[in-house]
């Protein structure tokens, strides 16, 4: 097991402490998703994020209330009544996008969709990245939204978990003074956690200096340390 990266900032936003903005033609979750990232920003010291920041976003699943009102409005009026906005907002993609156009960034813009092990995924090729010099920093985040008619999808798809609607970001570098995050794999199925989940028990490691944290999905089990 072996350091992959740094982390020099943490920033959560959830229904406790998330100021409502009103952004034209954004989902509410991208307001959750600006918020952590600014706040990870602003814990590691960044006024203005450098212009060759990565951006990569752990996105199981696409923002879930508003890709279940597109897929809604098709039952209720028909494809050709169903609004093409709904529709660009409900790919896995999008909220690494308006992350993007938020915070005005160039640099690579990545999204990691493998469910549970998604957050674990994108930290392993934020550490890539940096360890060739892609780029200085990497942004790497999750973003999950809670809505009442996922629970019965919950029946077909067990890896289909979201409890509430937050996001987490983390900035990270290859500052040496800096908490180093450490990861390994192994092929094993246990309970897992959700990609917001695992970010979240993360987070509160590197606070504590200390602990591991395990996702699994499809047999694979991947566990990132606090070294």
């Amino acid at each position: 097991m072996s350091t992959i990266c740094r982390v020099h900032g943490i920033g959560i936003c959830h229904q406790d402490n998330f100021t409502p903005q009103h952004l034209r033609r954004t989902p509410l979750l991208a307001s959750y998703l600006f918020q952590a990232a600014d706040k990870a920003l602003t814990a590691a010291d960044i006024s203005s994020p450098p212009d060759d920041l990565a951006i990569i976003m752990a996105a199981p699943f696409p923002p879930t209330k508003i890709s279940l009102d597109f897929l809604d409005s098709i039952l209720d009026h028909g494809p050709q009544l169903s609004s093409p906005i709904a529709f660009s907002y409900s790919v896995n993609n999008m909220m690494a996008a308006l992350l993007s156009i938020h915070l005005q960034t160039h640099g690579r813009c990545e999204t990691i969709s493998q469910f549970g092990l998604s957050f674990a995924s994108a930290l392993l090729l934020a550490a890539t990245f940096l360890a060739n010099k892609r780029m200085s920093f990497a942004l790497v985040g999750v973003a999950e939204e809670k809505d009442a008619r996922i629970q019965t999808l919950q029946n077909y798809c067990p890896n289909m978990r979201i409890n509430y609607t937050a996001a987490c970001c983390f900035l990270l570098g290859l500052d040496q003074n800096k908490i180093g995050l450490c990861i390994e794999k192994e092929e094993r199925n246990t309970g897992t956690l959700s990609a917001l989940e695992h970010a979240l028990c993360i987070a509160d490691l590197v606070t504590k200096k200390t602990g591991k944290a395990t996702a699994t999905a499809s047999g694979l089990a991947m566990t990132v340390s606090v070294c």
